[in-house]
């Protein structure tokens, strides 16, 4: 009996712990990342937008919208008839002066559908952030979008 009690005990525990961490905030940018220079308007305005892989759907953060953190990220990757998406070609960067590559704190909230972060960590700031996808047909899609995070 008290063998089964230590069990249920740590199966409690276990779960507790596991809710507990669920709510943990992912770090996509730190305050010393943010603070870096900005690049001059023009290096990515004047560049050709490459866009004949997936299509990419930002849902949250709404461009318009100023947000805190932590706060929702949620993307979406609609596929070209006739091709899949493709995790391989997946890249996540902050535009700064130099850029910030991001994939690495992004891709375990990553899949074939698109990105879902609850909780994600950003300074406060205005933050460019430049997603590039793929699709099994070759084809590479990039999106760039603001996010506005208020104290």
């Amino acid at each position: 009996m008290a063998m089964r009690k230590i069990f249920v005990a740590i199966i409690c525990l276990i779960i507790a712990v596991s809710v507990c961490n669920a709510g943990e905030a992912v770090v996509l940018l730190t305050k010393e990342e943010g603070a870096m220079k900005e690049a001059p308007k023009e290096v990515y305005e004047v560049s050709r937008p490459l866009n004949n892989g997936p299509k990419v759907v930002i849902v949250i953060p709404e461009t318009d919208h100023e947000y805190k953190s932590p706060l929702p990220i949620e993307v979406k990757f609609i596929p070209r008839e006739g091709s899949e998406v493709d995790l391989s070609k997946f890249k996540v960067e902050c535009l700064k002066f130099f850029n910030i590559d991001i994939t690495d704190r992004v891709i375990k909230y990553t899949t074939k559908e698109g990105v879902k972060v609850d909780r994600a960590e950003l300074p406060v700031g205005n933050h460019k952030l430049r997603l590039t996808i793929g699709d099994t047909g070759g084809g590479i899609t990039q999106e760039i979008f603001v996010v506005k995070v208020i104290e």
